[in-house]
């Protein structure tokens, strides 16, 4: 409503403009208000289409006094004891399940790269004195070099 009094005011403006700038400047201002009178009546419409398409869920909930204040019993205690319990123990049995999937495949590797790398194979202790024993001449390597054989 305040945009269409400013557009009526604009109009008599333009009967009162004396040269050809100040009816361009007004009738400028009057192509502005015009569109945000549009936009703003396009808006409104939209949002009473989308007042016609809402919903409203009520939850209706007593008074926190109109329920009996319950205490837990003994025999409610035990159970959720006893349900606490059975929760641990199926976690332990889960974490033992993954020592057995993971660590015991894992354990077997190791052995066995250790075994063929250290141990009674040795593969690495076996490179390692041969990568050695290049180093070192034999008495009968310096002979054979020198060009003196045994009989």
């Amino acid at each position: 409503a305040t945009k269409q009094e400013l557009l009526k005011t604009f109009q008599s403006y333009l009967g009162k403009a004396k040269n050809i700038e100040e009816i361009l400047s007004v009738e400028e201002r009057i192509a502005n208000l015009h569109s945000e009178i549009d936009r703003t009546g396009k808006d409104l419409r939209q949002l009473g289409d989308l007042v016609d398409y809402s919903t409203i869920n009520i939850a209706v909930h007593g008074p926190a006094a109109a329920s009996p204040a319950s205490r837990t019993t003994l025999t409610e205690r035990v159970r959720e004891l006893l349900n606490g319990f059975g929760e641990f123990l199926s976690t332990v049995a889960l974490v033992l399940l993954g020592i057995a999937i993971y660590g015991v495949p894992l354990l077997l590797l190791f052995a066995l790269m250790f075994t063929l790398l250290l141990g009674r194979i040795g593969l690495l202790k076996k490179l390692w004195f041969v990568m050695a024993g290049k180093g070192r001449r034999t008495e009968k390597d310096k002979r054979d070099s020198a060009g003196k054989t045994e009989p």
